[in-house]
């Protein structure tokens, strides 16, 4: 076994047809699975799941499924939104992206592209009968997911404000199981490709898609879009050896006039506009406690005003503020910090994550 890890994000309609097949790839040593969502019943038609999965966290139940074919493979699940988890989770040989979102899909392109990893993106077309898979590897010159969207792309994706709360849910897919089960058969081949080093043979820069319904079979190639939104920029993140609960948020400062930690924020007050309730604090959003979730007086979710967002640390902040450790400011052993023009990723003390 060469001991190689791959991050899984959804295990859903394709997802869950997906992840078994992971268990009989002996290139793979370490599964992360990422998930938010739990089984529900209207699940049973088109995933691979069982009746009592219904009402369990989808990652956690895949776990499990991988743990009985092949007890010897590390895995790692987490429930949790994508958005939330670690920069530093995403370094891995390969990323897989079960995914039906446009948000969720362009976040994991975003990560792919930093840390530099290839990915691998399946889809469905139900009313088509369509199942397609597309290859990404992040270099100069190469295309990412972006560099093929128009503008209407960019109006259909699914937007979260600061104060109003989740994000509005894209429509599921009504696609049927055998058709998840195909898209994730097209994915799993392309897995095996990549992380046999057969790269020469995979779909690279391209999109494979079948027509299940009138048989047809067809490549589409991409190309680099000089316009792209997204700046395809890889990352050079160095290792910052510490232990997250001595170390302090002015000691970062030194190193910068600012910090921050890309793609997140830190909040100030949480506030139910239900009942006025607030709470005080100083903490990485994605990373709150449920306490400071959820209102602990009328059991409505809490929100943070706009104003009480901070996107940047700086000298400016009060004492306190400055004074806490990264732990308790929410930052996590995994988190990307931006010191100037470095990048900075948190690892414990003797636990240096491999580069990639």
């Amino acid at each position: 076994m060469s001991g190689k890890t791959i991050v899984v994000a959804g295990a859903g309609v394709i997802g869950s047809h997906f992840v078994p097949h992971l268990a009989r790839l002996e290139d793979v040593g370490r599964v992360v699975l990422i998930d938010r969502d739990i089984y529900e019943p209207r699940n049973l038609a088109n995933q691979d799941i069982l009746p009592g999965d219904v009402g369990k966290p989808k990652v956690l139940v895949q776990a499990r499924r991988l743990a009985k074919i092949r007890p010897n493979l590390e895995v790692a699940a987490i429930h949790a939104p994508l958005e939330s988890v670690p920069l530093g989770t995403w370094r891995a040989d390969l990323i897989v992206a079960c995914l039906d979102s446009r948000a969720a899909r362009q976040a994991v392109n975003e990560r792919a592209w930093r840390v530099g990893v290839p990915w691998v993106y399946s889809g469905v077309l139900a009313p088509e009968w369509l199942a397609r898979v597309n290859v990404y590897a992040p270099a100069a010159g190469a295309p990412c997911l972006e560099c093929a969207w128009s503008a209407e792309d960019y109006r259909l994706l699914e937007q979260q404000y600061p104060c109003d709360g989740p994000a509005r849910m894209p429509t599921p897919t009504g696609a049927p199981s055998a058709l998840g089960a195909l898209a994730a058969a097209l994915m799993a081949l392309e897995c095996r490709k990549m992380l046999g080093g057969e790269v020469e043979h995979a779909a690279v820069g391209r999109q494979v898609t079948l027509n299940a319904r009138w048989h047809q079979f067809s490549v589409t190639l991409f190309r680099p879009n000089r316009q792209c939104r997204f700046d395809h920029a890889t990352w050079a993140i160095e290792p910052l050896a510490c232990d997250a609960h001595d170390l302090r948020l002015a000691d970062l400062l030194p190193e910068s006039s600012t910090v921050r930690v890309p793609g997140q924020r830190f909040v100030r007050r949480r506030l139910c506009r239900q009942c006025g309730r607030e709470s005080r604090v100083f903490h990485l959003e994605c990373s709150l406690d449920p306490g400071l979730r959820q209102c602990d007086a009328c059991g409505k979710p809490m929100a943070t005003p706009g104003f009480d967002v901070v996107e940047t640390l700086s000298r400016d902040l009060p004492p306190d503020v400055l004074g806490m450790s990264l732990a308790d400011a929410g930052l996590r052993y995994g988190d990307v910090v931006q010191c100037g023009d470095r990048f900075l990723e948190i690892a414990a003390k003797g636990v240096i994550a491999d580069d990639k």
